[in-house]
């Protein structure tokens, strides 16, 4: 049942992205959606050979969006996935929340300025000003959202019921 939750996220996820891009996006920006997924799941999720899949996955379907660049995607969303799968177990007097949305943006100022220079071969003032930060609030204002929407949907954990007789 969980199997098909995680895929039924990514599927919705990534249809929001690419087909209904025009109605989310704000400027011509639109958030990497995908991106806060695998971040968040990776950060849950206990096991890191089913993280590794979904970071794949991610990356790749990330990847396979319209004027994406393939390599940046998967390598920067697969590398922040790690890295809050490592986070996860440290810092531990930080809340969880916080944590993951400091993954997050980090690694939508890194994928963004990653594909404005391949886009444009150069960065500058210019563009972290009029892309790469709008791109990284947009992308951390989404997951803020998403954050207790996965973790009630996937990591809800079930409360024992004691019958008291």
């Amino acid at each position: 049942m969980r199997t098909v939750k995680i895929i039924a996220w990514i599927l919705a996820i990534y249809i929001i992205q690419t087909v209904f891009a025009g109605l989310i996006g704000i400027r011509g920006i639109v958030p990497d959606l995908l991106l806060g997924f695998s971040v968040i799941y990776s950060f849950h999720e206990q096991r890191y050979n089913s993280c590794t899949y979904i970071m794949l996955a991610c990356g790749m379907l990330a990847g396979s969006c319209v004027g994406r660049s393939f390599p940046a995607d998967v390598l920067v969303i697969g590398a922040a996935s790690v890295a809050a799968h490592e986070l996860s177990g440290r810092i531990r007097f930080v809340p969880k929340f916080v944590r993951t949305e400091l993954m997050v943006a980090a690694a939508a100022v890194v994928l963004s300025a990653a594909e404005y220079f391949i886009s444009y071969k150069a960065l500058g003032a210019n563009a972290a000003i009029r892309n790469i930060l709008p791109y990284a609030t947009y992308t951390l204002i989404c997951s803020f959202i998403m954050y207790p929407l996965i973790v009630k949907t996937l990591f809800k954990k079930e409360e024992k019921q004691l019958l008291v007789v």
